[in-house]
């Protein structure tokens, strides 16, 4: 997933989500990928936390 894209990466976990949502066995490959998103999400969230409201306006 390193030489994706951030779009590319936010669809592919999005993919992956549906996937197993959907009951579907992902191969181990795909298993790394959710670990891999779940972690970048985990991420985003801290990031989000820390930031102060100001930063998050558009002006």
């Amino acid at each position: 997933m390193a030489k994706l894209t951030m779009t590319q990466k936010m669809e592919l976990c999005e993919r992956l989500d549906k996937e197993r949502k959907n009951g579907r066995s992902l191969p181990p490959r795909m298993k790394q990928q959710v670990a891999e998103c779940a972690s970048m999400n985990s991420s985003m969230a801290n990031m989000a936390a820390t930031m102060s409201p100001d930063a998050t306006l558009d002006r």
